[in-house]
């Protein structure tokens, strides 16, 4: 614009000294395109800021979209830190006894259903025994025939009955509390019928162990060294014996299924040494009797031939509590 204001005064200049009119059309066609000039550059400009405009409107929308992820992770991380933390804070701070031993050491003396939780379990309903020495967690309890206990391999793992009359606690509640330490198993039984003179009281304890589903809740058991003379009413040799039902064969007969043979479900070596799930006996008739004692409530007595069962009752507690 200088330089166009100074050659417009050098025109003026020459213009005042002609006396004609020769540069004035030159001057306006000068500033025409100057005018020309400066409109396209403003265009540009305006170009240019359109530009910048909308890409710092991009930046924005993304810097927008960066910051909500951000969020979203940042409360999504923090949800799941206070899940975690909620969730050790139950295991830890849930107050739950891990058996029924644990709550007598807790002080609780009466027997009962409690609820206990024992490690890395969901907690569960247990019949407790209270006993001076301590508390055992019943297992398996029958004495009247009212619960059926032929049932299938899902409904034996999960458990069955009632608490407060006949049930099987499950096998896999039963392993979750094996696992936990040393256990011992004790099984007290009635042999006879209702009304014989010559009914039976018999007692066994063992140390105890249970495996998982993976291996086919394989039972362990090892006599006490001061146990005596006790009888064997239950036996699972060195290796231990998977448990069986009807539908999940893995008794060690090699072309029987004892499960279905005998009724229940039960830790079968062959097919006849003790069957504490049986079928609850009844009162056979004369041409029933050899059918209904082979399916019915079980155990080999040393002493003679296999013997009925009346009542059964399994219970479990930690080997400390002997001592």
């Amino acid at each position: 614009m200088d330089r166009l204001e100074e050659k417009v005064d050098e025109v003026q200049i020459v213009d005042s000294n002609n006396s004609d009119h020769t540069g004035v059309p030159f001057i306006q066609r000068l500033v025409m395109a100057q005018n020309r000039r400066i409109d396209q550059l403003v265009d540009k400009i305006k170009q240019q800021q359109d530009k910048l405009e909308k890409q710092s409107m991009h930046l924005q929308v993304l810097q927008s979209k960066v910051a909500h992820k951000r969020v979203k992770s940042h409360r999504r991380r923090d949800e799941e830190t206070a899940q975690r933390g909620e969730a050790e804070r139950s295991e830890s701070t849930s107050g739950l006894a891990k058996d029924c031993h644990d709550l007598f050491v807790q002080g609780q003396r009466a027997s009962g259903v409690y609820t206990i939780q024992p490690e890395s379990s969901q907690p569960f309903n247990v019949l407790c025994e209270m006993t001076a020495e301590g508390g055992w967690t019943v297992i398996q309890k029958r004495h009247d025939g009212s619960q059926n206990f032929n049932q299938l391999w899902e409904t034996y793992k999960r458990g069955f009955g009632s608490l407060n009359g006949e049930f099987w606690l499950g096998l896999e509640n039963i392993h979750s509390l094996s696992k936990q330490g040393q256990y011992v198993l004790q099984v007290e039984l009635v042999s006879g019928q209702a009304g014989e003179q010559q009914q039976q009281q018999q007692a066994a304890q063992y140390h105890f162990q249970l495996d998982g589903e993976d291996k086919k809740f394989t039972l362990h058991l090892q006599e006490e060294s001061s146990s005596g003379d006790q009888e064997k009413i239950m036996t699972t040799g060195t290796s231990g014996l998977p448990f069986s039902t009807a539908d999940r064969d893995n008794d060690l007969a090699a072309d029987i299924n004892c499960a279905e043979q005998l009724s229940g479900g039960w830790w079968f070596s062959s097919c006849g040494e003790s069957n504490l799930n049986g079928k609850y006996p009844r009162r056979p008739s004369t041409l029933r009797r050899h059918q209904s004692r082979r399916q019915g409530m079980f155990w080999t007595s040393a002493k003679g031939p296999n013997k009925s069962v009346k009542t059964t009752l399994m219970k479990i507690a930690p080997a400390t509590i002997k001592q």
